[in-house]
């Protein structure tokens, strides 16, 4: 017999116990052994890293929750900081002549003021440039952040880009903001061909940005992209692609990384990088890390490829669900952009 029938039949017979007290003393020892195990399990999964819990829990992401529950909420020391861009805003906004180098400020959402303030960390000059760069922008492309515009120039973008974009979405247990992206799938000829098919490109991946700050604690935590190179090739590389991408968005959006997890990288995608990484803003590559692999927790048929995993059952019905969840993200985000108050 093992141990746990051994003790059943003393339990059962009374062989070996005194009395009652025994019998109690030795259940309480088996539920202060389980209980030890339950704690040593609990520990061992709170010490894995959070990009192998990404995969597998944006495939099943609840809806977001519309109501504030904390996530609309400034420290004291970021309310400085937004209120001192505010009056900054305001001052820059009154005073603006024919002058002036840099043009009149439109209005801006308190919300808008706040993300800028946390991304910049309190940095006036720093959220001041950031902004005028970001109007200029807006104003070029005609961006006006209403979710039908939003959802509207993601899905253009996902048909221009078939592939491309695996998944973009709010984690509601970290509040990172997530995208995942197949890099092979990129066709660089189709978003430089001319400046429509630019114009599309462009607008849709500010919006695929956008989509995925939808609250301040979103904002606060940062992004964490994925990006997949199993597929990539020099087909993929285009350089005024980068160039034109950086200069006039990337570079200046307000938006903070926590991780930029590369998969399965070859040559062509580390020498990429190495010819791209001056552009882009160092928030980014600081946190950039190449040749990741997916996590061996899931086992050898889990699919290397991360689009074999996400675009199921179908490429369109795939699109039809981030569709969907864009408007989700967007809405909620029009929401709170009206709520908010400094």
């Amino acid at each position: 017999m093992n141990e746990d029938e051994i003790r059943d039949e003393w339990i059962r017979t009374g062989d070996g116990m005194d009395d009652e007290e025994d019998e109690e003393s030795l259940r309480g020892d088996n539920e202060e052994e389980e209980a030890m195990e339950d704690q040593a399990m609990m520990e061992e999964e709170e010490d894995e890293e959070e990009d192998e819990n990404h995969i597998v829990r944006l495939l099943q992401l609840p809806r977001l929750d519309d109501q504030d529950n904390g996530t609309m909420t400034l420290t004291q020391e970021e309310h400085g900081w937004a209120c001192q861009l505010k009056q900054k805003v305001m001052e820059t906004t009154c005073t603006a002549s024919d002058d002036d180098q840099s043009p009149p400020l439109t209005p801006l959402t308190d919300m808008e003021i706040a993300q800028y303030a946390l991304v910049s960390g309190g940095d006036v000059p720093n959220a001041m440039k950031r902004i005028q760069a970001m109007q200029a922008f807006r104003s070029t492309y005609g961006i006006h952040h209403s979710p039908e515009q939003g959802v509207e120039a993601i899905g253009t973008f996902l048909e221009q880009q078939a592939g491309l974009i695996l998944c973009f979405d709010v984690d509601t247990v970290t509040w990172d903001g997530i995208r995942v992206v197949d890099v092979g799938a990129l066709n660089p000829a189709a978003a430089v061909a001319s400046e429509d098919t630019w114009r599309i490109f462009i607008r849709g991946d500010y919006y695929l940005y956008y989509t995925c700050q939808p609250t301040l604690a979103t904002i606060r935590r940062g992004n964490h992209t994925m990006m997949d190179f199993s597929e990539f090739s020099w087909k993929q590389w285009n350089m005024e692609l980068q160039y034109r991408f950086c200069a006039e968005m990337f570079a200046q959006y307000p938006i903070k990384f926590r991780q930029l997890l590369c998969f399965n990288t070859g040559t062509v995608a580390n020498v990429c990088w190495s010819l791209v990484r001056r552009l882009y803003p160092t928030s980014l590559t600081n946190v950039l890390e190449l040749g990741c692999e997916v996590p061996c927790q899931f086992g050898d048929d889990f699919p290397k490829p991360l689009a074999h995993q996400y675009l199921q059952p179908s490429l369109q019905e795939a699109y039809c669900r981030q569709l969907l969840r864009a408007k989700d993200l967007l809405s909620l985000r029009a929401k709170n952009e009206q709520l908010f108050r400094l």
